[in-house]
């Protein structure tokens, strides 16, 4: 799959530090013995990690500075050497899906 990811005018304070790509897969039940019973959920959704990049803050910074990696700074958040790019910030790469073992086709209605 080809993902691709476009900010095209970010605010000048933005940085932005990591990026992720979830898949979720989640179902419900009907009973065709009770159908005006709400759905069932078996399970908790299950996520998949498609595609990361960049590195998360740590979680006990409340607001990460200058000196946190960054994927991309804009005017004035830029720290050293980190000029954010006109035309905002672009992402683009191939990802995998998962394979059936780990993820399973949905069921058309009908």
């Amino acid at each position: 799959m080809l993902y691709s990811f476009i900010v095209p005018d970010p605010s000048p304070d933005v940085t932005i530090f990591y990026i992720r790509l979830l898949l979720v897969q989640d179902y419900e039940l009907v009973s065709p013995r009770t159908p005006n019973d709400p759905p069932h959920r078996p399970e908790k959704p299950t996520e998949h990690v498609l595609w990361k990049s960049g590195k998360r803050p740590n979680s006990e910074v409340k607001a990460p500075g200058e000196h946190e990696p960054a994927l991309w700074r804009n005017g004035q958040a830029c720290g050293e050497g980190m000029e954010g790019e006109a035309g905002g910030y672009k992402s683009k790469s191939l990802v995998r899906l998962p394979g059936h073992q780990l993820m399973r086709p949905s069921t058309i209605e009908g």
